[in-house]
């Protein structure tokens, strides 16, 4: 679930869809991340889903969510992929890569799953995007996509402490006319400003001036979504 919707609480009442109840146990949580873990007695569920990879959406792509929008219980909902890469600075210092979706959620939904056609959890949804100080849905609803919380959800079921990856760079978001101002090639990804001395980064050959392109294959096109990537890389990997 969210960080935000477990606060400062040890435990919780926790009712499934059939009327049973259990007591939950918080095992941590993360508020940079807006993530939160509760343990429910064994076998008190009678499913569990499976993990999805977030890495495979599109902008188009269907997607489902489930929650309790409005004090609605077992609500469910059906909406396409808006956007990817969305950052909102919820919190200071924030670990952000929003998914951006229509599909229905509301005060409720927070910390329910976001589903892919396969019923695979791909994100957790977290946020809504009224704006102009307007707190309801208009339309557009935030997910924190599976690739990014999956390692945090592992680390605080495990009774762990959050370990962040850390590369020891800075850099600035690039985009076409960035980068024909500073006559490069490559329209997307960050441009490396500074790079820390001893840090992975510097280790690793990265130079100021470098631009990355992608991590582990997959294209990085903002500083806070290189950010919030690189945080979730297990530190010594």
């Amino acid at each position: 679930t969210n960080s935000h919707v477990v606060g400062e609480h040890k435990a919780f009442m926790i009712r499934f869809s059939d009327g049973r109840e259990a007591t939950g146990n918080v095992l941590g949580r993360d508020p940079q991340t807006d993530l939160a873990v509760i343990k429910i007695p064994a076998a008190s569920a009678k499913f569990e889903m499976a993990w999805g990879d977030s890495d495979e959406l599109r902008p188009g792509n269907l997607v489902m969510a489930i929650g309790s929008p409005l004090g609605l219980k077992g609500t469910t909902s059906l909406g396409v992929v808006s956007a990817l890469h969305r950052h909102l600075n919820l919190v200071e210092d924030s670990y952000e890569d929003f998914i951006q979706h229509d599909a229905f959620i509301d005060h409720g939904s927070s910390g329910g799953p976001l589903l892919n056609m396969r019923g695979e959890v791909i994100g957790i949804n977290t946020a809504i995007g009224g704006g102009h100080g307007d707190d309801g849905w208009r339309g557009i609803s935030y997910a924190i996509p599976m690739q990014i919380a999956k390692r945090y959800v592992e680390e605080l079921a495990n009774g762990g402490e959050i370990k962040r990856g850390f590369l020891g760079l800075s850099g600035e978001s690039l985009d076409a006319g960035t980068a024909k101002l500073r006559g490069l090639d490559h329209a997307y990804g960050v441009l490396v400003t500074n790079v820390l001395a001893d840090s992975p980064a510097d280790d690793g050959g990265i130079k100021a001036k470098d631009v990355i392109l992608a991590i582990d294959g997959r294209e990085i096109s903002s500083s806070s979504e290189l950010k919030a990537r690189v945080a979730a890389v297990e530190p010594g990997t």
